[in-house]
């Protein structure tokens, strides 16, 4: 459920760049009604966002607590198992801080790296989508540079000619005058 709440926070997330350069398009072309549609959807986008990143942080608890009770159940069995001899080496006091600091630290790390691990790619194809979404729609007759990744698109400057210049010596010196 963690990851399911992760992958349906993200696409909000990623949304909010886009949100804020499209009120920012507003701004520069005067346009207020576009402005207040962008800053509705950006607010809107900020709310799911943070709603679904609160269920994403309970549901990753809930599973790294889950984690920690098979893990810790998994190691007493273990240590039960082990030959008199071992509990004359070690004190039970040790061995109870070790099996209950070290299955904490473990559970943490794993769900930490899971959840930023997918968290990354994710974002990295979230946003390689939002760069084929145009920013701003483009209207009939409009320049076709407004859009990204439109057919004939150049990933690199255009080429400027080079003019060559010629000095432009005068036949007689300039004190000459």
């Amino acid at each position: 459920m963690g990851l399911a709440s992760l992958l349906a926070r993200l696409p909000f997330s990623l949304a909010a760049p886009h949100f804020i350069s499209r009120a920012i398009g507003a701004c520069i072309d005067a346009d207020a009604k576009a402005l207040r549609v962008a800053l509705e959807l950006f607010a809107i986008a900020g709310g799911v966002n943070a709603a679904l990143d609160f269920w994403n942080v309970f549901l990753f608890a809930l599973a790294q607590n889950r984690v920690v009770r098979r893990l810790r159940a998994t190691l007493f069995d273990v240590v039960l198992a082990q030959p008199i001899a071992f509990f004359d080496e070690n004190s039970s006091g040790s061995i109870v801080s070790r099996l209950t600091s070290d299955t904490t630290e473990i559970a943490s790390n794993l769900s930490w790296v899971f959840r930023n691990v997918t968290e990354a790619v994710v974002r990295v194809l979230g946003a390689f989508v939002f760069t084929l979404v145009p920013i701003r729609p483009r209207s009939r007759g409009a320049r076709r540079s407004m859009r990204t990744f439109s057919p004939g698109a150049r990933f690199s400057p255009p080429r400027v000619p080079r003019f060559r210049f010629r000095s432009r010596h005068t036949s007689t010196p300039f004190d000459s005058v």
